[in-house]
């Protein structure tokens, strides 16, 4: 039943998202990603209407942002960062998780063209391909209150929007995404409420094991061994061609383990981890 409850409050943030966003990229294309963690930052609920493979980096990035902030997080705060070494995907991806007493809704996704709309290079398209660093990407933003207290933040939404071509549209993309993390925040608190915090997070602990053994026994029924796989790159656009992108998986017991070790060093280029 909390799984159930956890999993229609994330739908309830999807179409807050879908219906409130100004951009047909959100609105039509649906690509941004919602999801719901706990108080250690475990994702335990990510809607399958979203792109889970950008969902799948939220909590790193919910977990970083709320670190710089430790013990300086009030009721009411909305946080937002953009930092690839925080965990969102690409700089015109941001994170914008509401913290609550238990859990943490997160709500986080792109505004369309969002890169070439921020400050930092000369084309208005959705990416700069001849960035040679993140610096050329655009505007950073580290780990930043929106909302403190309940209250807008408007020096940090100055500071964010002047940065921007599309002003009206980024304004109203960006108050989308608050809209969707404030609905999860108070549906988690009325479930907060209905039940008990103890009740929570003892079901929250329950569901995670039970997902745990779940993979685990899928796991188990792989052929345990080690296993290569190799791909590349076509280019990183400054004349270096077929990168390759090299994986060893090992199966052992009910555990698999993925190492990227044997790959190429870091290179100048862009590239959108999703």
């Amino acid at each position: 039943m909390i799984a159930g409850a956890y999993q229609t409050i994330a739908r309830e943030m999807v179409i807050s998202l879908e219906r409130s966003a100004w951009t047909p990229i959100i609105s039509q294309c649906r690509d941004f990603s919602v999801t719901i963690c706990d108080s250690d930052f475990n994702l335990i609920a990510v809607p399958g209407e979203t792109l889970p493979v950008q969902a799948m980096s939220m909590h790193r990035a919910v977990k970083n942002t709320a670190a710089f902030f430790e013990g300086d997080i009030s009721d009411g705060d909305v946080l937002m960062c953009n930092l690839a070494i925080s965990g969102t995907p690409t700089s015109g991806s941001r994170c914008l998780p509401a913290p609550c007493s238990s859990t943490a809704s997160c709500s986080s996704g792109r505004q369309p063209a969002a890169m070439s709309r921020i400050s930092g290079h000369q084309y208005r398209d959705t990416s700069y391909p001849y960035a040679k660093d993140v610096y050329n990407e655009g505007l950073k933003i580290s780990p930043i209150k929106l909302y403190e207290g309940g209250r807008l933040r408007r020096d940090v939404l100055e500071l964010y929007l002047t940065n921007l071509r599309a002003r009206p549209l980024s304004h109203g993309d960006l108050m989308a995404h608050v809209a969707a993390s404030w609905r999860g925040k108070d549906r988690l608190l009325q479930l907060v409420d209905e039940y008990g915090p103890d009740a929570i997070q003892r079901h929250t602990q329950e569901l995670l094991d039970y997902t745990d053994r779940r993979v685990g026994a899928e796991i188990q029924k792989m052929k345990p061994g080690t296993y290569f796989g190799e791909d590349w790159l076509d280019s990183n656009n400054y004349g270096t061609n077929d990168i390759p992108v090299r994986a060893k998986l090992t199966i052992e017991g009910d555990r698999w383990t993925v190492d990227l070790s044997d790959n190429p060093p870091q290179m100048i280029g862009r590239l959108n981890s999703t």
